[in-house]
């Protein structure tokens, strides 16, 4: 048995909050810890140690030397992270949207 998936209303808003994020407030496709700490609704301070200790898939970062970290957030693996590539898949191969939203 076939059914169609329903898209939640509040995992739209969450894609649009990620595609408006990433389109408009990245620079040189950079974003800052901050920016996406307000996106996963975490502290920067947690987004930071974690990337620290190498826990961060989407992002690079070190807090050894000088006594201050450094972190590197690239748009482009976070919001492959964020959607698992599948938007991009989607967009690209458009005669598999239906597959994909279908179980």
């Amino acid at each position: 048995m076939s059914t169609n998936l329903t898209i939640p209303p509040v995992i739209m808003w969450q894609y649009e909050q990620l595609y408006n994020l990433v389109e408009y407030q990245t620079q040189d496709g950079l974003l800052t810890a901050k920016q996406v700490a307000e996106f996963l609704h975490k502290d920067p301070a947690w987004l930071l140690r974690a990337t620290y200790d190498g826990m961060c898939p989407f992002a690079f970062g070190s807090n050894k030397g000088v006594g201050r970290g450094t972190s590197c957030f690239h748009s482009l693996p976070f919001f492959f992270y964020m959607t698992q590539g599948n938007l991009f898949r989607a967009a690209t191969d458009k005669d598999s949207l239906p597959e994909l939203l279908q179980i």
